[in-house]
Formats: structure tokens, C-alpha cells, sequence
């Protein structure tokens, strides 16, 4: 969202309640911004296990209606905004297993939001489904190179 105060808030709930957390703000469609998030991680807690995202937005119109911002806004947001946090921690994971010799795979993994969507579509929707069909794609791509990295 675009409220800074949100992911702030989360946090110092989180850490009221005996956890740590860091909070974080930014465009997860952004990639510059992606990699900044998974080394900020990294350097505060030394390494990252997991990547949970359920960044997406919705821009509905039927697709003879749906202008190219709304098309673009829904992909970038909801495909993009999934690719590039999970291809910067995949990047420190190969690394990290690399140096440690560890296989990570009891603790590294990611989570990505999809939905019905993405295999059945919904009226007005041809940009939403066309994103999560899209990310059904990509984790099955982007499994198969980790999986030789020891990362699920």
C-alpha cells in the first residue's frame, strides 16, 4: 500500500508481542528496491528462510474496456511485484548455501499469493487472472532452478 505507517505499525506490534521485526516500505515491482529489502534482511538478521508475499491489487474492466494502465499496474503489481523480491532472496540463497555448504532445504522457502483466478478467470478480471496464471508458471520454472541449489 501507500501508507509508510502500515508496515511500521505491524511491526512494532509484532515486537510488543515478544517478536522482532523490521518494517519495510517500498514498490515490490521495483527490482532495485527488491534487492534492497533482502540485504537490509540479511544484514539485520543474517539471513533470510523465508520470502512470504501477498502483494496485489485488483483494476477490473472488461478487457475490450481495460485500459493499458490498468493491464500494466495489475501485472507489474501482482507478477512482477511477486518475481522480483522471490529471484533477489533466490539470489542470496544459492549464495548462501554455496559458502555455509548447508543445503537450506529444511528452511528456505517462499510463498506466493495466488487464486482461482489464475485457472478459471473471472468477468472483467483478464488482467488479474493473466497474473496469477503467470505466477503458477513462474514458481514451477523458478522450483525447478533452485532445486538444484538445494532451495524449495
Amino acid at each position: 500500500g501507500s501508507d509508510p505507517s502500515v508496515p511500521e505499525d505491524v511491526a512494532a506490534e509484532i515486537r510488543e508481542r515478544g517478536g522482532t521485526a523490521m518494517a519495510h516500505h517500498g514498490d515490490v515491482s521495483d527490482f532495485a528496491y527488491a534487492e534492497t529489502l533482502i540485504a537490509d534482511t540479511v544484514a539485520e538478521y543474517g539471513r533470510v528462510d523465508f520470502v512470504c508475499n501477498f502483494a496485489g491489487i485488483l483494476r477490473d474492466g472488461l478487457s475490450y474496456k481495460l485500459s493499458p494502465e490498468d493491464w500494466t499496474a495489475v501485472i507489474e503489481n501482482n507478477l512482477t511485484g511477486q518475481f522480483a523480491p522471490l529471484r533477489a532472496a533466490a539470489a542470496h540463497w544459492r549464495e548462501a548455501n554455496k559458502a555455509a555448504g548447508d543445503d537450506g532445504f529444511d528452511r528456505q522457502r517462499s510463498y506466493l499469493a495466488v487464486s482461482a483466478g489464475a485457472a478459471r478467470g473471472s468477468l472483467g478480471q483478464a488482467n488479474y487472472a493473466a497474473a496469477k496464471a503467470g505466477i503458477l508458471g513462474m514458481v514451477r520454472s523458478v522450483s525447478t532452478e533452485l532445486v538444484r541449489s538445494d532451495v524449495r
